[in-house]
């Protein structure tokens, strides 16, 4: 009997640590899900196009839409947007960019799109440094009346940037505390800590952040645990508002009423606070 429980258990030790090693070795693959720029998409967007050289050379590619005279006023001025970790943001430009009266700027991560590279937590960190700057160059507008907005790994890099940069105001939607607070309850039996190369901290974040921030919640979120998201909200010290979306899930969250709570946030007459 106890050369059984030896065997056995030698053999759920061997299973574990098999699983900890494929864990660790193809943790990019549960992190980043990079798509290409549909060719058609990309054909019709081709005047829009604009690119960043990041710091190691690579080359980051996306669109600015100027915006819809049209739409609702807003005290922005450009939108630097940033998207989802399977995001390629030619679609927003498409569908999204006449819904603000404003420049937008959509570039895609390394590896998505058109964009060169391979991503990672360190790399897209300074990759979106250098798109908010490289925005305010190219089109010549002040730091301090740019908005940032980020969706699901996105509001990462937006908050980043904030904490950074002079944004004006900060959108977040379906943020996190972090990647390895959502690891350790997704794989409580790995040791997470030691094994996560993209912790994606946003927590460590919200001390230097000081831009009025909208944080939009979907109701039925099975991506980030609720408890991720209130966390991260608790602790941020900037003036904000949390709204929780009726109906939407993590990756439908486009509704009426998300719609209204971004052009309320954005309005002249509104502080963000």
């Amino acid at each position: 009997m106890a050369k059984t429980a030896l065997v056995a258990l030698g053999g759920a030790l061997a299973i574990w640590a098999g699983a900890t090693f494929l864990l660790w070795r193809w943790q990019e693959k549960l992190i980043f899900f990079p798509r290409p720029s549909p060719p058609d998409v990309a054909r019709e967007l081709s005047d829009l196009e604009v690119s960043v050289a990041a710091a190691d050379g690579e080359m980051l590619r996306g669109w600015m839409h100027p915006g819809n005279a049209a739409a609702p006023e807003s005290d922005c001025e450009l939108l630097v947007y940033f998207g989802g970790n399977a995001e390629e943001l030619s679609a927003n430009v498409a569908e999204d960019g006449v819904r603000f009266s404003f420049p937008q700027w959509y570039v895609n991560y390394r590896g998505f799109g058109q964009s060169g590279g391979e991503p990672s937590a360190a790399l897209l960190r300074k990759d979106a440094l250098r798109v908010f700057d490289e925005a305010a160059r190219q089109t010549g507008i002040a730091p301090e009346k740019i908005c940032v907005m980020g969706r699901s790994l996105g509001t990462h890099m937006a908050a980043y940037v904030a904490a950074n940069r002079p944004a004006k105001k900060l959108i977040m939607v379906t943020p996190f505390d972090s990647v390895l607070n959502i690891a350790r309850g997704r794989y409580p039996i790995f040791p997470v800590r030691r094994m996560l190369r993209h912790p994606f901290d946003t927590l460590a974040e919200a001390p230097n952040v000081f831009a009025p921030t909208l944080f939009l919640l979907a109701e039925r979120d099975f991506v980030v645990p609720p408890k991720r998201a209130e966390n991260l909200i608790a602790q941020w010290r900037s003036p904000h508002t949390a709204i929780q979306i009726p109906g939407t899930t993590h990756n439908k969250m486009d509704s009426p009423m998300y719609w209204r709570a971004i052009f309320d946030f954005l309005s002249p007459e509104k502080s963000g606070a």
